[in-house]
């Protein structure tokens, strides 16, 4: 998908390739602000990413099972 490849890359050029929470530069994910489930019109929209690592992305409320 290479829309979605080119959203998570520029998420994580506006973020500095480090985790806005943690300032971690391993293992990092790109996030959805508002759940792509509740506001698909906003999947490739880079102000509905942030750049997150794996450990603080398990900690918000949407990620995975969490909802």
């Amino acid at each position: 998908m290479v829309e979605y490849k080119r959203w998570r890359l520029a998420v994580f050029k506006r973020d500095g390739n480090k985790c806005v929470e943690c300032g971690s530069s391993h293992d990092l994910e790109a996030d959805h602000i508002k759940p792509k489930s509740k506001f698909p019109e906003l999947v490739f929209d880079v102000d509905n990413g942030r750049t997150l690592c794996y450990e603080c992305h398990k900690k918000t409320r949407t990620y995975g099972r969490h909802k």
